[in-house]
């Protein structure tokens, strides 16, 4: 390491990723400190995009289970592919809505969904963890508990935001009536 290289960091906002870097140095050492901001920008960046895909979950789960097939027009890309065990894949924005619509209608919905690895990679995010469910047919008739793995990838918007790209799930056991 370059004993010549002087990086000054500064806080500006309350957040911790919100910094200024300054170096003074030769090129390369210059170059470096680049790097290294770059590399903790991303970082930042990433931590950020985490507690967003996190609330982007959270939002998901109140929606299913206040039975809000309409949330899923604002939060699914044009072209989302939605995966459900044994069922053929549902593919395109309205085609979700319209699915979800219909298995919302049909079921009262409880999930809990507990992830347990979030990833960013620049304009892709994916969300991979367990859910837990309870379907009670609103027409009657007891409900079914399900537990399996799900796996949802994002994409990055335009605007920065965050939307359902691939939508993929499976049951770990068959559904049991409570």
């Amino acid at each position: 390491m370059n004993s010549g290289l002087t990086t000054e960091w500064s806080r500006r906002a309350s957040s911790p990723c919100d910094h200024v870097a300054t170096a003074r140095g030769s090129f390369r050492d210059v170059r470096r400190a680049g790097e290294l901001v770059n590399d903790e920008k991303e970082k930042c960046m990433g931590e950020s995009d985490v507690g967003t895909l996190n609330q982007l979950r959270e939002r998901t789960m109140h929606a299913e289970n206040a039975g809000d097939a309409a949330f899923f027009e604002g939060v699914s890309a044009e072209d989302v592919v939605v995966m459900p065990p044994g069922m053929p894949a549902v593919s395109g924005r309205s085609a979700t809505v319209a699915f979800m619509s219909a298995f919302l209608g049909q079921f009262d919905l409880r999930i809990q969904y507990v992830s347990e690895e979030i990833r960013v990679h620049g304009d892709l995010g994916f969300d991979r963890g367990t859910y837990s469910q309870t379907l009670t047919p609103k027409g009657g008739g007891e409900g079914n508990r399900e537990s399996g793995n799900y796996l949802w990838i994002y994409v990055r918007r335009s605007d920065g935001g965050w939307e359902f790209s691939r939508v993929i799930w499976n049951a770990s056991q068959p559904a049991s009536a409570h």
